[in-house]
């Protein structure tokens, strides 16, 4: 007659309704028994009430938190219950806390449920392997060769008496070769630090439930990894014999040495970062994003991003950069976002996404950002000094040309402006080129002073000044222009406790009627008003 087999009770302490219910109907469907516990003292009376295989233990629930629950648990079932606790928090604390409780693993929110299928399948195997092994030496040999963890018996002085598949999975060696030459202390280095350390934890604890330890490990080929250690002693015709149960834990201490890097990462590069979930609702931010931006973690998380924006990109630049997030899966670029005092700093903006196991689908966006606003205003200094005149704050010559290029192109009328001061030669000579200096500059006021603010007012160097027009004005009008600026310049100049008195010559020519490139028209300017200096100076002259 077929022995029934007890269906394998699992617990669920989740305070959540709606998960408990989805937790408990994927458990039931997996042929597990579930009973639901909405906090933790509902599961440890659950406990004491029902015989328990596993536990689901939420990390956050109020009251008796998870790591709590989950400590009480191991010591009702003396370290025998396997629990796994369920937590959407991934950081380094929260994961050695979950295994210094008592946790046997961790599943991360939101659940994958593949892994919780062939975790929770893995678990209830290897716990029942477990208490065979300690409960029934009559089926011992059955239970080592399908243990999914590797098995090793040794005796008292450290020859491998039993060896079962997972160990030779594990470590390469074959039954047969470990017979005589090979010794646990090849494949466990620290083997006699392990058997003191538990020999000691037994004396100081009241329990003698098995204790789990870390250790290396070394395969036949040479290879290191970790592994996490079980021993049992007991007794076989009268020797002592040493069961050591060992699980390669080196995917898991990779994890978590990534995790850690990642957080040391997160938390001192100098780059702002924000984490948002699939919906752009930020769930992460370092510190460099605080003081980039002013904003506190609690300001922004659970917020869109958006918030930052300060207006200087319109909604068709954001909806081309999620175009290329969706379609490339990353984009990086310049943009200008505000901080929490209001002002405006321009950032280097990377942003990447993170896909979900199957590759397919965004499981979160990372953004990582620098500020740049000092690199961009040392730019922009020195395309200013590049294009200014560092005495009198005009553009210069270079920009000048670069202007009136520009504006042949799309101006319908164009008037130049050629002037160039009388007298100024004089009073460099005689009070000085920093007199000269203060007339320049106060040159410049002036043209500002007589001309339109749309004109364009440059110096080309030493006192010859060039102005570009883009207006419709009969030659009256230019030459009207061009004696309220004489009018202006001749006015006299305080040098310090001097004055000094000076005029301007100035030619004027007109785009398109004189010439309909920058060449040309500066050399019909330039003429004319050189016509005007040789005819007496102090005058316009303006080519009907």
């Amino acid at each position: 007659m077929t022995e029934i087999q007890p269906v394998p009770r699992i617990l669920i302490a989740e305070d959540d309704i709606t998960t408990q219910m989805i937790l408990s109907r994927f458990i039931e469907q997996q042929g597990y028994q579930a009973i639901c516990a909405q906090d933790g003292e509902e599961a440890l009376t659950l406990s004491r009430l029902h015989s328990i295989d596993l536990a689901l233990v939420d990390a956050n629930m109020p009251g008796m938190d998870g790591f709590q629950c989950c400590h009480a648990l191991t010591e009702q079932y003396s370290a025998q219950l396997p629990v796994l606790i369920v937590t959407a928090l991934e950081d380094e604390a929260s994961i050695d806390r979950a295994f210094e409780s008592g946790a046997i693993d961790f599943i991360s929110k939101p659940i994958q449920w593949a892994v919780l299928r062939n975790r929770m399948k893995y678990l209830l195997a290897n716990n029942k392997a477990r208490q065979e092994l300690q409960s029934s030496e009559a089926r011992k040999a059955s239970l080592i060769n399908n243990a999914i963890d590797a098995i090793i018996s040794i005796n008292n002085r450290g020859r491998i008496l039993d060896f079962n598949p997972a160990a030779t999975a594990l470590f390469g060696f074959e039954k047969n070769e470990i017979a005589d030459s090979v010794r646990i202390e090849h494949l466990l280095p620290d083997f006699h630090q392990l058997i003191h350390k538990k020999l000691v934890q037994t004396h100081i604890d009241k329990d003698h439930s098995p204790k789990r330890y870390e250790a290396l490990a070394i395969n036949k080929s040479g290879d290191n990894f970790t592994v996490e250690v079980a021993l049992f002693q007991h007794e076989v015709h009268g020797e002592m014999v040493t069961t050591i149960m060992l699980h390669d834990i080196t995917e898991r201490k990779r994890f978590q040495d990534e995790l850690q890097l990642a957080s040391t990462v997160f938390n001192f590069c100098n780059e702002g970062i924000i984490i948002t979930d699939k919906d752009n609702i930020v769930e992460a931010v370092n510190p460099s994003f605080s003081e980039i931006t002013g904003f506190a973690p609690a300001e922004v998380i659970g917020q869109n991003p958006s918030m930052l924006q300060s207006g200087e990109q319109d909604g068709q630049f954001y909806q081309q950069m999620w175009q290329d997030i969706e379609h490339n899966g990353s984009w990086q670029g310049e943009i200008v976002n505000k901080r929490q005092d209001g002002s405006l700093y321009h950032e280097w903006l990377s942003v990447r996404t993170v896909f979900d196991h199957t590759g397919t689908q965004a499981r979160n966006y990372v953004a990582i950002f620098s500020d740049i606003s000092e690199r961009k205003k040392a730019e922009q200094e020195i395309w200013w000094r590049a294009h200014h005149d560092s005495l009198t704050g005009l553009p210069n010559r270079s920009m000048f040309m670069q202007s009136l290029k520009r504006k042949l192109d799309t101006a319908d009328e164009l008037h130049l402006f050629f002037v160039d001061l009388d007298g100024f030669k004089a009073v460099n000579d005689t009070l000085g080129h920093h007199s000269g200096d203060l007339v320049l500059k106060e040159a410049a006021s002036r043209l500002k002073q007589a001309l339109p603010e749309e004109a364009m007012i440059a110096r080309l160097g030493g006192d010859e000044f060039t102005v570009i027009v883009e207006k419709n004005l009969s030659a009256d009008q230019l030459l009207r222009l061009g004696n309220r600026i004489i009018e202006l310049l001749s006015q006299g100049y305080l040098c310090d406790d001097r004055y000094a008195r000076l005029s301007a010559s100035i030619g004027i020519a007109s785009s398109p009627r004189h010439a309909t490139n920058a060449d040309a028209l500066i050399s019909v300017a330039d003429q004319l008003m050189y016509d005007v200096k040789h005819n007496g100076k102090s005058g316009v002259l303006y080519a009907d």
